[in-house]
């Protein structure tokens, strides 16, 4: 970190990712932005006044607006703070004194990856405030380390629909981890298994079949980047311009965490290989606007199934945006939101038509029974405290809105 930062500024694009059947590895960006500023101590903020001398022990004031303003107050647990410090190589007990000015127009824990933005824009906000002019593509690795994953932290950093390969190019795919590659597990005579998926959850699924889902398009301009260390690369994908894009919440909100503890550790080799056929279609519906291939890539067996339980009236939403006219319907992201690939001209109906189906319960206390039952659901066998990523805290509306892809990605809007 260099001793003296600046006043700087960058805004972030929401995200949805998944769609269907690019479970984490597909993204879309849209065009609702979290805008955060840094004002060092002793400097004039952007209305030409005085910043008073007031922040905790880290140093930091935070100022919130918009989405971010029922958030707890403090620097504690905020995830643009801890993004901003760690890439200053602040240890726990660093000091850095000023003020994060942040507002938001994306809705928290809805399944538009409103984490995913705070991280990006608190990393590439302390890399412009240390004076640092870089590429915020440059920032995948690290910010996909924060958030575990990079379906949503690619297109937030490069704009429109992208996509994230990873793993490290080996002979045999079982090789990187010690598994036997499929040749040598033929040699050994051993049959084929389940595939299995490293750090999620056991739970069954408490429902039925595979959902309907969602897409729309973007320029084909590759942004392609040789891989990290990590193996991960992004790129983007051609996106139609001939479809809209609706959203529908209702008002829960559910954390990427407890989402993931609801998935199946493994599923049948069968499985995957329909998995991988549906990404394909999706891949290719969504270049094209094709509405037969956005409900086969959009249709999924590896989270849908046991994620769906826990949004109380999603199956009903689903079907009234068919009905309104959307090709497809699915989870955004973790949830609770649902997004819907629609014809263009036809978003607003279809956002509409979701809203409603959530908006049949009257007051908080008609979500208690399907929250408490929900919570109860995904947990399994595991303790669930409440307030662990799953209720009714936050936002209480049911959200409906029309999205349009950002293309921009990422921005530094200011920098002294």
């Amino acid at each position: 970190m260099s001793d003296e930062l600046v006043r700087a500024r960058v805004r972030v694009p929401c995200s949805t990712s998944n769609l269907g059947s690019g479970f984490d590895c597909i993204g879309l960006a849209f065009d609702r932005h979290i805008d955060v500023s840094f004002t060092p101590e002793g400097s004039r903020g952007p209305e030409g006044t005085e910043r008073p001398d007031r922040a905790d022990g880290s140093g930091l004031r935070i100022e919130r607006a918009g989405t971010l303003a029922r958030l707890p107050p403090g620097v504690e647990g905020d995830a643009v703070a801890a993004a901003f410090r760690s890439r200053l190589g602040l240890p726990p007990d660093g000091m850095v004194r000023g003020v994060l000015s942040m507002t938001s127009a994306i809705p928290i824990a809805r399944g538009l990856g409103s984490s995913a933005a705070a991280t990006v824009a608190g990393l590439l906000l302390a890399d412009a405030a240390n004076g640092r002019r870089i590429e915020p593509a440059s920032l995948l690795d690290p910010a996909a380390d924060v958030e575990g994953h990079p379906d949503n932290v690619a297109p937030a950093l490069l704009g429109g629909l992208v996509a994230v390969a990873t793993g490290q190019p080996v002979l045999f795919a079982g090789s990187a981890t010690g598994a036997p590659g499929r040749a040598e597990r033929v040699r050994r005579g051993v049959a084929a298994g389940p595939v299995r998926a490293p750090g999620y959850g056991t739970a069954p699924p408490t429902t039925g079949a595979p959902a309907a889902t969602a897409g729309r398009s973007s320029s084909a301009r590759d942004l392609d980047r040789p891989a990290g260390a990590t193996g991960r690369r992004a790129f983007r994908l051609p996106l139609s311009p001939d479809l809209g894009f609706a959203f529908a919440a209702p008002p829960i909100q559910i954390s990427t965490a407890l989402a993931r503890e609801a998935l199946p550790a493994d599923v049948p080799h069968a499985t995957a290989v329909r998995a991988l056929s549906r990404t394909v279609a999706l891949v290719r519906g969504l270049a094209s606007g094709d509405p037969d291939l956005l409900r086969i890539g959009f249709a999924d067996e590896l989270h849908v199934p046991w994620r769906l339980p826990l949004i109380p009236d999603a199956r009903a939403a689903i079907e009234a945006g068919i009905e309104a006219g959307a090709f497809a319907v699915t989870i955004s992201g973790s949830g609770s939101g649902l997004i819907a690939v629609t014809p263009l001209g036809q978003a607003d109906a279809v956002a509409a038509a979701m809203a409603a189906s959530f908006r049949v319960r009257p007051a908080d206390t008609a979500w208690a029974h399907e929250v408490a039952a929900a919570r109860e659901a995904a947990a399994g066998d595991r303790e669930v405290a409440a307030g662990d990523g799953y209720g009714t805290a936050g936002d209480r509306d049911v959200i409906e809105m029309t999205l349009r892809p950002d293309f921009e990605g990422a921005r530094v809007l200011e920098f002294e």
